[in-house]
């Protein structure tokens, strides 16, 4: 970032990503059921309980805290650190993917500035950046960018030490380890970042770009800063629950066919904002591969270090994208593949794209002297002016969500001054539990007779449901057995709201 022009296109890019994110943030309410699981076990790792999540699940009914599984701990450990300087986790939340998303276009031009000119590598920096999907993933308390930030450090160590093969630092090798590390413990799939770096340090034996002995301590220092983050995640599962891993789901119900439809279709939504061209990506896959054997081997001979950037890459690209298909094949899920699980792949294929691009308007200007910065200005308006699409619908939806938040917001006195003994229960338990600050559970698909027969005379479960307008989400709908609560008195009853209690406690 010596270089003037660099730091000059930096700063633009970076205000245009500060403009976007004030531009929607104040369209979204951006907490969601994932964001309560981060921040409440960042308040408890922040208050050295452990890895506890609030229970917002109905069974058990008698404990208010759980051992985290559903996801591991390294984004409620950054947001926990923000606690410890004295700023709220709530923020703190939101802090963290909306600083890594600034700073994205940097990390993306640091990556692809060791496989292509660095003119084309800030244009890709742009289109990986300005991508709505990632927009999006930084608006909400969500672990994707600071997953993808901590990712892209990882590859810059990475690729550092392979461009400086004959002074290697074994301070940055350590640091890839430890990035690499890291990102799996915000995200699971972070193993195939792990995999696919070792990956490329063995094939640097082979390609003659480190000697065997380079290699065995590289790879050494690499797995060390692995496992110095890994290993005490590993163990805390093994202590609290006998197994390594800890993640526990149902079976899923989805075939392999229908999770690579809609891998193919979720692509093709982030690349060209539509789901139809769901073919054309698997082309484009189809072309990757075909395209990296064939270049592949006179970047072997004339190029080597870069080669095995890429190789990193390419392993990277597919290994993650099939740790998502089998995950999706072999776990239950509440919502199909969508952009937040193929954010992390999603700029490999983009940027093997606009470099496509590229070599396709070079070898145009070579035959008919094409103006390339004019085509590629042109290119850049295009892509800005399709992200519009994908922007209104995201709009028009948080728009109802907020408008559906401010709603809770109005009626939360109704919970929020309830004895503490109480157990709120709601629809909508992600705003209710923002708005009361207090021990909310998920209603699901509990009748009144389960609440009454099962749990009620255990916990005093006051139930707390909003009348939704229009149809936003499966697990807010308000359910017709509750017009007439077995078992339950409504306390409080408009067009909006019901406020059900025990009729027990009458």
């Amino acid at each position: 970032m010596d270089n003037p022009r660099n730091i000059f296109i930096f700063v633009g890019q970076f205000i245009l990503c500060l403009f976007l994110l004030l531009l929607f943030s104040n369209w979204v309410f951006p907490f969601t059921t994932d964001s309560i699981t981060y921040i409440t076990t960042a308040e408890n790792i922040s208050h050295f309980k452990g890895q506890l999540f609030s229970n917002y699940l109905i069974a058990p009914a008698e404990v208010d805290v759980l051992p985290s599984f559903l996801a591991p701990p390294g984004y409620p450990i950054l947001i926990a650190a923000f606690k410890f300087i004295g700023i709220d986790a709530y923020k703190a939340s939101l802090i963290l993917p909306r600083v890594g998303f600034l700073f994205l276009p940097l990390l993306f031009f640091m990556v692809f500035k060791r496989l292509m000119p660095m003119s084309v590598a800030w244009v890709t920096a742009f289109v990986c950046t300005f991508m709505f999907s990632t927009l999006k993933c930084s608006l909400i308390a969500w672990s994707d960018v600071p997953y993808l930030c901590f990712s892209l450090l990882s590859l810059i160590a990475v690729f550092k030490v392979i461009e400086k093969k004959d002074k290697i630092s074994v301070f940055i090798v350590l640091l890839a380890g430890i990035l690499a590390g890291y990102s799996f413990l915000i995200r699971y799939v972070g193993i195939t970042l792990i995999v696919s770096i070792g990956i490329g340090f063995l094939a640097s034996v082979f390609l003659s770009v480190f000697s065997l002995k380079d290699f065995i301590r590289i790879f050494r220092v690499f797995a060390l800063g692995v496992l110095l983050v890994v290993l005490p995640y590993i163990a805390r599962n093994i202590l609290v629950f006998g197994t390594i891993q800890a993640y526990r789901m149902p079976p899923s119900d989805v075939a392999f066919c229908d999770n690579v439809h809609a891998y193919l279709r979720t692509l093709a939504e982030m690349i060209f904002t539509n789901p139809s061209f769901e073919y054309v990506i698997l082309l484009i896959i189809l072309f990757l591969l075909i395209g990296f054997i064939v270049v592949g081997k006179s970047l072997v001979r004339n190029n080597p270090g870069r080669f095995l950037c890429a190789l990193i890459l390419f392993f990277y690209f597919f290994l993650n994208s099939i740790f998502v298909v089998g995950y999706k094949t072999i776990y239950f899920g509440p919502e199909a593949i969508d952009d937040r699980y193929l954010l992390q792949v999603a700029w490999i294929l983009m940027g093997f794209l606009t470099y496509m691009v590229y070599l396709f308007l070079k070898k145009l200007n070579s035959l008919y002297r094409t103006d390339i910065k004019s085509v590629t200005g042109l290119l850049l308006l295009v892509f800005m002016l399709v992200q519009v699409f994908p922007a209104v619908d995201f709009y028009e939806r948080q728009n109802k969500i907020k408008n559906l938040s401010l709603k809770v917001e109005h009626y939360i006195s109704l919970v929020k001054n309830l004895p503490a003994d109480c157990v709120i229960v709601s629809n909508i338990f992600e705003m209710t539990y923002y708005f009361s600050r207090r021990n909310v559970r998920m209603v699901t698909n509990y009748t009144p007779y389960g609440f009454w027969k099962l749990l009620g005379q255990t916990r005093k479960f006051v139930v707390f449901l909003i009348k939704e307008e229009e149809f936003l989400s499966p697990s807010w709908k308000y359910l017709p057995m509750w017009q007439h609560p077995e078992g339950y008195y409504k306390a409080f009853s408009d067009s909006s709201v019901d406020l059900i209690v025990p009729s027990f406690n009458k």
